[in-house]
């Protein structure tokens, strides 16, 4: 996965691009973006430099997005302090600064 944004108001991790392996397609097939509902083509795995995410939704001409729901729901915590950098903690306590 190129280009990655870790996104606080996605509730699903997305790419655009290919997956690294395919899985079952979700049971809703279109959700809601910013742009109207899009059509999930598949499911599956994509390496990130955060590692190995599962569950992405690949929708064709989609940013890569991480969904910081669902990484806090892996363990993950998120912070932003005030005039600060956003950082991601993964669950084994590795904080990975993030760029805005």
């Amino acid at each position: 996965m190129d280009d990655l944004l870790v996104d606080t108001g996605a509730s699903n991790h997305v790419t655009g691009g290919q997956l690294s392996t395919v899985g079952e397609l979700p049971s809703e097939t279109a959700v809601q973006t910013a742009g109207g509902m899009v059509r999930v083509e598949a499911q599956g795995e994509v390496q990130t430099p955060l590692g190995l995410q599962s569950g992405v939704r690949r929708i064709p001409g989609s940013p890569n997005l991480l969904s910081v729901g669902l990484l806090t729901r892996d363990g993950w915590s998120f912070e932003w302090p005030a005039c600060g950098t956003p950082c991601l903690t993964d669950p084994q306590g590795v904080r990975h600064e993030l760029d805005t």
